[in-house]
């Protein structure tokens, strides 16, 4: 049985991207090159995959291109990019370092996006797709939300307020309908917003002093991958309060550490706090189709841009990944780069970055139902209930946080 080169072995051993081996395979199958490489069957998807064969022939063949490969760099621009503090300043200093590292494995977080113009740029999104009934996430999440309402309400002792802490509030469109019925039945005692996104949370905050008066409404500025709001918890206690933490909008699929996240939602909750969760399901199709445009997507490029990647020049990818179970969309670098980043005195981090390789820029993981239950089960939490939509595939799961002696 024939076994083939990873992909992943080939960029560390080269030092290429994954669209270079794309272009070696390309052109094996063109026959401008001597490779020899074989159709492999796919799980999922009907679309063809070529691999490149282990084999003596091979080895040659392949340290012959990268040889030639490196006399053609040589013809390559190389842009060096030189960053101070006061460059990057929309970022705290924790932010920075947290950027820095990922883009050395060549990735920015997603999260960074919604920050400064970002979150003008999502908020038109969030409203032109509910004006256009395009982004269904914010109407199915809105429709979830209307139905768990009364299962919610039974999970209440009488006489008992509610403090609904948002996670990611984003724009608070999609939980308004549901903060607004609270409200109207009396038993809302405060809307309390998080984000990473100042500029989020200010036009979150703008949007629900519309429909509750500006004592209920408070904004914080937090990273659910980096931190748990236990303190806030605490301060919000009560036992005539019960705290619901929303993280909902199908957005859980896109942390690259998804344990950590659920993890911090936990130690965020007191034992009678309730969260809301939400994501969308695993179905073939998600598989190798994108429902949104990402050709000249603002939202994912203004950080590349600002960082002075000539984003015009890179191609766009989008792809599903096997291996991962993940949906990916990125570019590919035009030329060379090298990053400098001036952390105050003698202090510089360093980035080198090849023509070819694959910045990625957005990516989502893909689950089952049965997969999310456990999920959310190792994690320490215990579901409740959940409910699903059949066309858009997004499930929402309330949930408790299991004792320490269920953890064990």
């Amino acid at each position: 049985m024939a076994t083939y080169y990873n992909n992943y072995q080939l960029s560390k051993r080269f030092g290429i991207g994954a669209s270079q081996i794309r272009v070696w395979i390309d052109k094996s199958l063109e026959g401008k090159n001597n490779l020899q490489v074989e159709e492999v069957k796919q799980k999922t998807n009907d679309i063809k995959k070529y691999q490149i064969m282990v084999n003596e022939h091979n080895e040659i063949e392949l340290e012959r291109l990268f040889q030639h490969g490196k006399v053609s760099r040589r013809h390559v621009g190389k842009k060096v990019i030189d960053f101070y503090p006061d460059t990057l300043k929309i970022f705290n200093s924790k932010q920075l370092h947290e950027l820095i590292s990922a883009i050395k494995v060549k990735y920015i977080p997603l999260k960074f996006t919604y920050m400064h113009e970002g979150a003008a740029d999502w908020d038109r999104y969030i409203k032109s797709g509910l004006k256009e009934k395009k982004y269904t996430a914010t109407t199915d999440t809105q429709n979830q939300l209307n139905q768990l309402m009364p299962y919610l309400m039974s999970l209440k002792d009488d006489g008992m307020q509610i403090n609904v802490i948002d996670v990611g509030s984003g724009n608070f469109l999609p939980v308004s309908n549901f903060i607004k019925e609270l409200d109207n039945k009396r038993i809302l005692n405060k809307y309390i917003a998080i984000d990473i996104s100042s500029e989020l949370l200010e036009i979150t905050r703008l949007e629900a002093v519309k429909i509750l008066p500006q004592s209920k409404v408070c904004t914080i500025q937090g990273d659910i991958e980096i931190e748990n709001f236990q303190e806030l918890c605490r301060s919000n206690a009560g036992d005539k309060i019960l705290n619901i933490f929303l993280f909902v909008g199908g957005t859980f699929g896109s942390f690259l550490d998804s344990n950590i996240v659920l993890r911090h939602l936990r130690d965020s909750m007191d034992e009678k706090d309730i969260l809301i969760f939400s994501n969308k399901l695993e179905e073939n199709k998600y598989k190798v189709a994108f429902n949104h445009v990402i050709e000249n997507d603002h939202q994912l490029l203004w950080i590349p841009e600002m960082l002075g990647f000539e984003t015009l020049k890179c191609p766009f990818f989008a792809r599903y990944d096997e291996q991962s179970d993940a949906r990916l969309i990125g570019i590919t670098l035009d030329q060379d780069y090298q990053l400098r980043f001036h952390l105050g005195g003698d202090i510089v981090s360093e980035i080198f970055l090849q023509s070819g390789e694959e910045l990625l820029l957005w990516h989502h993981k893909m689950t089952q139902l049965e997969g999310f239950l456990q999920h959310l089960s190792n994690t320490g939490l215990r579901t409740l209930s959940f409910i699903t939509t059949k066309k858009s595939l997004l499930a929402t799961f309330i949930c408790m946080p299991k004792t320490l002696k269920d953890r064990i």
